[in-house]
């Protein structure tokens, strides 16, 4: 038992720890204790126990597409939405914070994924992703596969790097013609996303 097998003073809990490296097959299990007629809930042992975990923390990027349908098949009803920021004077027509006014500093922006807490796209966080998400595949090419359920899954290319290519393709538009990027994008808030009018700078 954990903690010598004392009760946890704060949480109340009396805590087991198995080890299961002796169990070859996969399969369902539970931990059975004859003397109460008591039972575990049901866990998974498989090489495969975190591929459900993996598939939704890499979706998750899915859901914080600026720009991009989310259907009821690939987002869930309750999360469909339109493409966002795709209105007048928004992500395909940006203009320059500094020059609001100005049509001629006008940038196709659109893309990317939106920040954790707001709308905004921020170029040294999207690249952060690029590089996680391209580090995660090189080190296990074998894990990652085409059945996501994002817009991409099916056509031949694991999900991951189809996720990655979202957010290069946005950082090939922030990117200036003397090589340096813009930094952060301001959007429109809105719920739902689709719902924001308010113009991209």
């Amino acid at each position: 038992t954990w903690n010598s097998g004392n009760t946890d003073a704060v949480s109340g809990d009396k805590v087991w720890w198995f080890d299961f490296s002796t169990i070859t097959s996969n399969g369902n299990y539970y931990v059975y204790d004859a003397t109460n007629n008591a039972r575990s809930a049901t866990f998974v042992i498989a090489d495969t126990v975190y591929k459900n975990v993996l598939k939704a923390s890499v979706r998750m990027l899915f859901y914080q597409r600026a720009g991009c349908v989310k259907t009821a098949t690939n987002a869930g009803a309750a999360w469909a939405d339109g493409a966002s920021h795709l209105g007048a004077g928004q992500d395909k027509n940006a203009r320059l914070y500094s020059d609001k006014n100005n049509a001629t500093t006008e940038k196709d922006l659109s893309g990317g994924w939106f920040d954790a807490g707001d709308y905004n796209k921020y170029t040294p966080w999207t690249a952060n992703y690029v590089t996680t998400l391209m580090l995660a595949y090189k080190e296990n090419k074998t894990i990652w596969t085409d059945d996501y359920n994002i817009p991409e899954s099916g056509n031949g290319v694991p999900d991951v790097i189809d996720e990655a290519k979202w957010g290069i393709d946005w950082l090939m538009k922030m990117q200036q013609a003397n090589g340096s990027c813009l930094s952060v994008m301001g959007v429109g808030h809105a719920s739902p996303p689709s719902a924001a009018t308010d113009a991209s700078y």
